[in-house]
């Protein structure tokens, strides 16, 4: 018959409980922070990405691309795509360029953006299958701003 060492097991249960408190305080404290900190230090809320970790053809991948909505933001509905340098604001709505609020150094990025932001808008959400990324967007809109 194999011993069992009960010490060693004892240790080994209350590292995995510690560890899942933190983990679980870290991630509470994570959820209920209302806002970061921008470059200057000024509060800005701002929403999760709209454009997630996708699979197949996607027009803005995750990793070079990040597509944002302010809960802090002006009217009329818009959000951010933001990538190497440029962040360039387009409304939900129609998808049409509200403003640029960053420009980059490769100008072909500003161009992609502007030949592809209908067509994502259009396109179905990964996150809510039964969703366009636009009624996603809107939706998203909607709820940071109690509309």
């Amino acid at each position: 018959m194999k011993k069992i060492n009960l010490e060693n097991i004892i240790k080994e249960s209350v590292t995995i409980a510690i560890n899942d408190f933190i983990k679980e305080e870290t991630l509470t404290a994570t959820l209920e922070k209302p806002s970061t900190l921008n470059a200057t230090d000024s509060m800005i809320n701002e929403m999760a990405r709209i454009n997630k970790k996708e699979t197949g053809r996607c027009l803005f991948p995750y990793n070079t691309w990040e597509l944002k909505i302010w809960s802090d933001d002006h009217t009329p509905p818009h959000f951010h795509i933001i990538c190497d340098g440029w962040n360039v604001s387009y409304k939900i709505e129609d998808g049409n360029m509200l403003q640029i609020e960053g420009i980059g150094k490769n100008g072909s990025i500003f161009d992609y953006m502007e030949q592809h932001v209908k067509e994502w808008l259009a396109t179905k959400c990964f996150v809510q299958p039964k969703l366009t990324n636009q009624e996603n967007a809107m939706l998203q809109w909607e709820q940071l701003h109690d509309e």
